[in-house]
This record gives structure tokens, C-alpha cells and sequence, in this order.
């Protein structure tokens, strides 16, 4: 995002114009040199100016973020805060933020440049501030008072490990850990015996409870506790980092259970303060819930655990540690270059990634001694049903969260305690024969279809083996589970018997799906603004290399399928780095791979991209007599196959909604929805939706019924009522016209096109077009 764009965004100042212009040429932005730059044209400088426009450099210290400091306001604002310390204070912009909000009557704060030290200075102005050169990461620590109410900061992360011993009622505690954690533990030691310090940091504080000498382990030793921890959303502190980040509350006072809880500024802050305040378990895990200290490693483990007892429940399966089910459980030894002895009634699981579980020696996918090879009890269980269990959702969701380690991995400790759900040992075989039914299913259907492509001439005969192997229309199955938008076309064109009218659907079918799937990918991206703002460049290149800057102002099936490549490889390579896996389904609202996964399929934009090219050459071409159209209609059906293939059932689990009546308890918001799912125009009501945010009424939200985090869709399509008949009718984005936005319906015939004002869409097209 340009600077200039930064003003216009935050509403920040005119006059930063030329602050900026001044600086342009710097390779980052210095906060000094942008307090001298301001007061050199007459302006005052606030923290919010800071916040605003340093966000978007990422060289620099992490800023806090906004809808912290508001929610600190909040939270603290009840309390009488005498003395506030901000052991690692940067430019100074946290502390001076909660003092002037009034959290605070006095502060200090420890600075470790000369630089920083003018920032906070200039900053905080007739503020009750104090400012003093040190760094207490390195051991640094200048003099202060004996004691704080509040202390709060923003610790750097991921500084080097090292060993202190601090004394503590005559006894000396060796504490060995990183210097960020350390700077945490000695800033504590400095809370007075009501006081609370409030930090920022990574999951990494979290899970070094395991380590002895950690500074979470050591802390009752100075009789420091842990009380609350609350999860940030993924991609708070973009763009200096997206590892997982956590508000951590400790203080003297011990309590029985941790406080967990999801701070985003979307939910209802009051309620998780008010569940906070009194230390109670709200009515879903995102507003509080209690948990023990010993066993919380982090939110998003906590969120795994709970996910895997909800799909156990569901299903009423009964659980067992895997050390029940299992005789003996052997690793190869890498040393010897050796394998496994062959062993029946044995599971080959893999310690690492997410490659599938098997019962067959030679099916091994990796080396060996990245397998555990699991000897299963046969009177318990059956190695078959074992190994599909661990590739199910379920057995990923457990592989995933008993992994451990900086590449986790499965040991043998994590192999015995991880829960296995199994149902009945005669449920178990009736499960192994259903799924061998299927693959011997898919083994007759590739036979059907290999003598089919041998013997063309059989095509009549291998119909009727193709019938009698399924009586189910595959097709009538995939419409319902598809958003309205695009079941609506396919659902005219499965009706027809018309071949050029089957053939036109087609073409409309295989544009609108290129146009919606970038039309959720884009909403899904522009959930974090920062985000959106930092890597549209990436993407909004206008649909092409030669289009103009105003080539949205028009919607063409050929800008749509670029447009779609880029997003589509954008989302694959966050999906195929660890690090960058929960963010990436944090924009899409969901904790299943299965949607964002389907929607980035390379393989359905070259089929997409397939039917693009068969309508240019459709266009070139004169009238297609009944042959030609025959034969542009089987190809096109040999890409909606590949779509059919790519998309599968991606959207089981998921509503396309139009929120009509809500109500709000306890932080929890209950709609009455219009079902915008399958290709029925009269959509069903769906009473006490439970979100977690709101849905604001005319808007449309793609929703994780799991989840209940409403996705809002950019306005590139539009439900509304057709203007002669008052029907149900969706309308895709055609072009911008002097009398307002054209929309065009592909399943409508009454009123196949509207022209209507739309000044959000226009927007959008803006933001694309940069």
C-alpha cells in the first residue's frame, strides 16, 4: 500500500502528505525522523498517528494493536492503577496510550535506544511519564521503585536462551530460558501483591512449561502465577510476524483453573471482559472457559483437544489411549538402515507429516524410520479400521495435536497417550467391508471406463453397466451441496434436452464459478485488512499483464480465471507452509483444510481456464451445426467432470446465508438465515444460528457451521428479487455503466439483466484496479 493510501485509509492529517513525500526515499520509516519531519510543518505527532502509519513497515519493533489497547482500556478501567511499567517500552506507544486513556495515573517506562527515547518523549507530551535508558533483555535492568500495580509490554521475540540464578527468599533459582522470557520474569518480580502484568507474546512462553528450568515453570518459585491467557486472532501482528501471538495475565494471586479466551476485535469484547473479570467459563470457548494450568500448552491446541471430543461425542464413539489397542509399538532404527519385520494385524503410521496411515509394508510412502509401526490387540480393534481412523479428519485432528517438537513429530510417549475412537468390534467390520465395497466400486468404474476408451463401439453396453453399478445421479447430489449462484445454472442445465441450450449453460456455469471462487478467495483475504492491504499487489494486477487500470469496470470470463491463478497459488503456497497453515484458515473463517484446498486445486483452473478457450473458439467460429455442437457439449462436460473432481463436496458443512431476525445473549448472536445452499429458488429458514460476531442485514456470509465465524462476501454477486416477478434470482457483476452497475442472472430468463446503483461494488473494482 503507497503512503499516500496509508493517509487517505487512517483519515490521518493531510499535511502527512508532505511528511511522507519528504521521506520517500527511505528505505524505512524512522519514527524519529517522522516526529522532526512533523513538527518541521507545525504538527503535533499522537501514538495513533504512529500506529497508523508504521504498521506497514516491517523492519521496525512490533506495535501494539489497536484493539488491544482498546480492549486494555476496558478491562482496566474499572481498576485504580497508581504506578504502570513498560519493561520493554520501544517508541513508547503502549504506555503512553493507556496513560492517556486513563488506565494509569503515573508510568515508566525502559527504552533501549537514544532514538526510542526521543519517540516516547515527544509522544507523551504533559503525560505523568518517565522515561529511562536500559535493556532488561539483556540483563540491563536501570533502577526503579520497589513495586507496580500494572505491568504491560511487548517482549521481542525469539531472542537466544540464557541461564540466570535470582535469589528468592534467601535461596538461589536457576532459570534457564530465552531472554524475552526472562525479561518477563524479572519485570514480574516487581509486581506489588494486587498488581497484574499483562505481556504479548508467542506461543513459545507457553509450551516451555514442559522445559523444568523455563521461566513458566519457575514462576510459583517467586510466587508469580499464571491466571489467564487469551488467544489473538491469526495475522495480528502482520506484517512483522504471523506466528500465533496470546495476551498472558500474570499476578500473585494463585487460582485453581487458567482462564482461556479469544481476544478479536469482531466478538463481543464486553462479555469476554466481564467473563474475565470474574474468572467464569462463558457460553463458548472464544469468551472464556477454565481449563487446568498443568495441561494448557496453547489456544490453538486447546481448540484441537475440544474438536476431537466433539467428533467422538457426535459420533458416540468410546475412547481408549492408543497404549490399550496396541501390543507393541516399534521405530526402525535409522542407524542399522533397517525396516519393520512384518507383523500381522499391524498399522505403519507416520511420525511426521500427514502421509496416510497403512497396513502393507510395501505401501510405505517415506522412510521407514519415520513410520511407527503400530502391532493392534485383534481383539480390540482391526488394523484396517486403525489406519483409516488415523487418515480420517478425526485421526489428522490427533496426529496433529500429539505432535511435538520445532518439526513435530510423534514419539513414543505422545504415540501411547493419543486417543483412539472406536465404535463396536462389529461396527468395526461392517466399516471395513462398506469401504472395500467403494474400492471395489472405483476399481469397476476405472475398468468401465478404460474398455469404454478400448472398445468406443461398446458404448451402449458399458451404459448399462455404468446404471446398474449406481442408481444415484451424482449430478442431483453435487447441486445440493453447492451455493445457490452456481447450483442454480448446473440445475438448468441438468433440465434441459436442449443440446445448444445444455451447451450456453455450460459456458455460463463455468464463468460464474470462476467469478464466485474469486469472489470468496478475495473476501476471505480482505478479512485482515492489513493483510489485504500489504498483498493485493500480488494479485490485483487488473486480470492481466496488458489490461488497462479500469479493465474492472468490466467482468470477462478470461480476467476472472487469471485473477483466480493468482489467488488460488497465493492460498496454496500459505497451505503448504506450517507456519503460515492457521492463518490462512483464519481468513477463511473455518479449521478445515477441505474448502480453501478445493477452491485453490490447480486442476480446476486449467479445467476452468479449458472452458474459457472453448468459448473464445465458440465465438470465432460461424453456426455450429448439430455435430459440432454435440461435440463442444462432451467437452465441455469433460471439464465440468474435472470441476466436479476439484470442488467435490468441498461446501458439506458450510452455509451460504442472507441473516434476517438476530438476537444476542451472552455474547453469543442467534439469526434467523435464509439457506443459500443447493439450486432450490424458494430457500429455506434456518432459525437459531449461533455466530460469534454479527451479520450485518443485507449482506451475504459464507459460514462454517463449526465455527459460527460469518465470512462476508465482497458484493461481486447479488441476491435480490427479480423486478417483474419478485422471485428469487442471484445476479453476477457485469460491467459499470454511466446509468449505474449492470447484472446479469444466468439462470433468470425473465429478467435476465438489472442496472442498478451499487456503490460497494464500484469499491471493490477500485481496490482491484490499484
Amino acid at each position: 500500500m503507497s503512503r499516500r493510501n496509508v493517509t487517505n485509509r487512517f483519515g490521518l492529517d493531510a499535511r502527512w502528505f508532505q511528511v511522507l513525500d519528504e521521506l520517500r526515499s527511505s528505505d524505512r520509516l524512522d519514527p524519529k525522523d517522522l516526529i522532526e519531519a512533523a513538527w518541521a510543518q507545525g504538527m503535533s505527532v499522537r501514538w495513533q498517528d504512529l500506529i497508523s502509519i508504521l504498521r506497514h513497515d516491517t523492519t521496525g519493533a512490533i506495535l501494539p494493536p489497536e484493539f488491544v489497547l482498546n480492549f486494555l482500556d476496558r478491562l482496566l478501567s474499572q481498576h485504580s492503577i497508581e504506578r504502570a511499567l513498560d519493561p520493554w517500552a520501544n517508541a513508547g506507544i503502549m504506555l503512553t496510550a493507556l496513560l492517556e486513556q486513563g488506565v494509569a495515573k503515573t508510568g515508566v517506562g525502559i527504552v533501549a535506544s537514544a532514538g526510542d527515547l526521543f519517540v516516547a518523549e515527544a509522544i507523551s507530551g504533559n503525560l505523568s511519564a518517565e522515561w529511562r535508558l536500559g535493556n532488561m533483555a539483556s540483563g540491563d535492568d536501570p533502577p526503579l521503585i520497589d513495586s507496580f500495580d500494572l505491568i504491560v509490554s511487548i517482549p521481542p521475540f525469539n531472542l537466544p536462551m540464557r541461564v540466570e540464578e535470582l535469589e528468592v527468599s534467601g535461596s538461589v533459582v536457576t532459570v534457564r530460558d530465552s531472554a524475552s522470557h526472562l525479561l518477563i520474569l524479572r519485570s514480574c518480580l516487581r509486581l506489588d501483591d494486587t498488581g497484574r502484568a499483562i505481556f504479548l507474546v508467542p506461543n513459545s512462553f507457553l509450551t516451555s512449561r514442559d522445559e523444568n528450568d523455563s521461566v513458566l515453570s519457575r514462576l510459583p518459585d517467586f510466587g508469580l502465577y499464571l491466571n489467564t491467557v487469551l488467544s489473538l486472532p491469526e495475522g495480528t501482528l502482520t506484517p512483522w510476524t504471523n506466528i500465533p501471538s496470546n495476551l498472558i495475565f500474570i499476578s500473585r494471586n494463585e487460582r485453581s483453573q487458567l482462564f482461556v479466551g479469544r481476544l478479536d476485535p469482531s466478538m463481543d469484547i464486553q462479555a469476554l471482559v466481564e467473563n474475565l473479570s470474574e474468572h467464569k467459563a462463558g457460553p463458548i470457548r472464544e469468551l472464556g472457559a477454565l481449563v487446568d494450568a498443568s495441561s494448557f500448552r496453547s489456544w490453538q491446541t486447546f481448540v484441537l483437544d475440544q474438536e476431537i471430543k466433539e467428533i467422538g461425542s457426535r459420533n458416540r464413539l468410546s475412547s481408549m489411549r492408543l497404549e490399550e489397542v496396541v501390543a507393541e509399538i516399534f521405530f526402525a532404527d535409522r542407524s542399522k538402515n533397517d525396516s519393520f519385520s512384518p507383523t500381522e494385524n499391524s498399522v505403519y503410521l507416520p511420525r511426521i507429516g500427514s502421509s496416510p496411515a497403512v497396513t502393507n509394508i510395501d505401501e510405505l510412502r517415506i522412510k521407514p524410520e519415520n513410520y511407527a509401526q503400530l502391532v493392534i490387540r485383534p481383539e480390540i480393534a482391526f488394523a484396517e479400521y486403525i489406519a483409516n481412523y488415523f487418515n480420517s479428519e478425526l485421526g489428522q485432528k490427533v496426529r496433529e495435536r500429539w505432535a511435538s517438537g520445532f518439526i513435530p513429530k510423534l514419539n513414543k510417549s505422545t504415540l501411547r497417550r493419543m486417543p483412539v475412537f472406536l465404535p463396536t468390534p462389529e461396527t468395526q467390520v461392517a466399516v471395513v467391508d462398506t469401504s472395500r465395497t467403494i474400492r471395489e466400486l472405483r476399481i469397476q468404474l476405472d475398468e468401465l471406463e478404460r474398455k469404454l476408451w478400448a472398445q468406443p463401439r461398446r458404448v451402449q453396453g458399458i451404459r448399462r453397466d455404468l446404471k446398474s453399478l449406481t442408481e444415484e445421479n451424482s449430478i442431483e447430489s453435487w447441486m445440493a451441496s453447492l451455493p445457490f449462484p452456481l447450483a442454480s445454472i448446473l440445475r438448468r442445465y441438468h433440465a434441459s434436452a436442449d443440446v445448444r441450450a445444455r451447451t450456453e449453460y455450460l459456458f455460463h456455469f463455468f464463468e460464474a464459478t470462476a467469478q464466485f471462487i474469486c469472489c470468496v478467495i478475495l473476501s476471505a483475504f480482505r478479512s485482515n485488512p492489513a493483510f489485504y492491504d500489504q498483498r493485493r499487489a500480488r494479485w490485483a494486477d487488473s486480470g492481466g499483464t496488458h489490461r488497462a487500470p479500469s479493465a474492472w469496470t468490466r467482468s470477462e470470463f478470461g480476467s476472472w480465471v487469471v485473477l483466480g491463478k493468482r489467488l488460488a497459488k497465493f492460498t496454496r503456497e500459505m497451505l503448504s507452509d506450517k507456519d503460515q497453515v492457521p492463518f490462512c484458515l483464519s481468513l477463511f473463517k473455518t479449521r478445515s483444510f477441505d474448502l480453501p484446498t478445493a477452491l485453490s486445486y490447480k486442476d480446476l483452473f486449467e479445467a476452468l481456464e479449458a472452458a474459457k478457450n472453448l468459448r473464445n473458439d465458440k465465438a470465432h467460429s460461424g453456426e455450429a451445426g448439430d455435430l459440432q455442437l454435440t461435440r463442444r457439449l462432451t467437452m465441455l462436460e469433460g471439464e465440468l467432470t474435472r470441476v466436479h473432481k476439484a470442488l467435490g463436496y468441498a461446501f458439506d458443512g458450510w452455509l451460504l446465508v442472507r441473516p434476517g431476525f438476530g438476537r444476542k445473549r451472552d455474547g453469543i448472536h442467534y439469526y434467523t438465515v435464509e439457506n443459500l445452499m443447493g439450486s432450490d429458488a424458494i430457500f429455506m429458514e434456518i432459525r437459531d444460528v449461533r455466530t460469534i460476531t454479527d451479520m450485518e442485514d443485507g449482506r451475504i456470509f459464507l459460514l462454517d457451521q463449526a465455527v459460527g465465524d460469518p465470512l462476508e462476501m465482497l458484493p461481486l454477486f447479488r441476491m435480490m428479487p427479480s423486478p417483474s416477478s419478485s422471485e428469487n434470482a442471484c445476479y453476477f457483476y457485469n460491467r459499470i455503466e454511466r446509468s449505474g452497475v449492470r447484472w446479469v442472472s444466468y439462470h433468470f430468463e425473465q429478467d435476465p439483466e438489472i442496472v442498478a446503483p451499487d456503490p460497494d461494488l464500484i469499491e471493490v473494482t477500485r481496490e482491484l484496479s490499484l
